[in-house]
């Protein structure tokens, strides 16, 4: 049986390494001064990181062998956050190679690959890096990862034992926001939390650990839930974020959110991250949902 133990330590460092990601683009706004407050993320994932190392020592200690993932990759571009995964689990201690394989690659022989994983018993944990090309289904595949190797917790199985509050490994997006959220302090239950995006990776999952009970095998935020996204009137829109003592916006339309619909004393976590061109510089930035100037 793999150990409840290795497959935390290798979901945590998704955690860490989306917390970084989404630093660029998170925004805070303090409960108690009415000036923003920018969340130092990099902070946050300085300290799981020290947390984790720690951990890890401990558990090789005791005689386990160190966790091991192994990334699934589609043609030869590489997400940032992918890349900083990697290292981050070299820096730490955690084994991790990374599988490529071609963009024109067939669904049955990416399902061989991924059953060669599943049945491996070296391999403790398996990440997909999405999207895949056009002609991949991507539910098949998803499906395909053992459900205890499954570290984007994008299995079927995995997103229903979420929705039924059993112990589970949660999508890594949605977990660091949680993270995010706790660690700044920022209280939940009983809170209005207004999603902004319905995505079965990002929107569902959390608007789903944010109203679970704060209490049970999966630790939700007991918080009451309005989900909208970016198809919802401009109108409706507004007034529903109006209501949001916390916001987490996650639609990838940038502008969504302007500042005029926040309520003063609002915590916001924009994750819609869109990579565009400045037309000044010519350079790639990330841009949010939010209108965050």
């Amino acid at each position: 049986m793999v150990s409840l133990l290795r497959k935390k330590l290798v979901l945590r460092l998704s955690i860490i390494d989306l917390i970084s990601y989404i630093a660029k683009i998170n925004l805070h706004t303090s409960l108690i001064r009415c000036e923003a407050e920018v969340v130092n993320g990099r902070e946050i994932a300085k300290s799981i990181i020290s947390e984790t190392k720690k951990e890890l020592k401990e558990w090789i200690e005791r005689g386990h062998k160190k966790p091991a993932l192994s990334v699934i990759r589609c043609g030869t571009n590489e997400r940032d956050y992918t890349k900083s995964i990697v290292k981050s689990c070299k820096d730490i201690g955690i084994n991790v190679h990374g599988v490529e394989l071609p963009k024109d690659i067939s669904e049955i022989e990416l399902l061989t690959e991924i059953r060669k994983m599943n049945n491996d018993l070296e391999i403790d944990a398996i990440m997909l890096e999405l999207p895949f090309p056009s002609n991949v289904r991507e539910r098949i595949m998803c499906n395909a990862v053992a459900p205890h190797k499954d570290v984007n917790g994008y299995n079927i199985i995995n997103v229903g034992r979420l929705l039924q509050q059993k112990s589970t490994i949660l999508p890594c997006m949605p977990a660091a926001i949680k993270e995010i959220i706790s660690r700044i302090g920022v209280p939940t239950a009983g809170k209005t939390i207004v999603v902004c995006g319905r995505s079965q990776k990002i929107g569902l999952p959390i608007a789903i650990l944010a109203c679970l009970e704060d209490k049970g095998e999966v630790v939700g935020m007991n918080a009451t839930i309005i989900v909208c996204h970016d198809t919802t009137p401009k109108e409706q829109l507004a007034q529903l974020v109006k209501q949001a003592d916390i916001l987490i916006s996650a639609c990838g339309t940038p502008g969504l959110i302007e500042p005029t619909m926040l309520k003063e004393g609002a915590c916001v976590i924009d994750v819609g991250s869109v990579v565009l061109e400045d037309e000044k510089t010519q350079k790639y930035k990330l841009i949010g949902d939010i209108n965050f100037e």
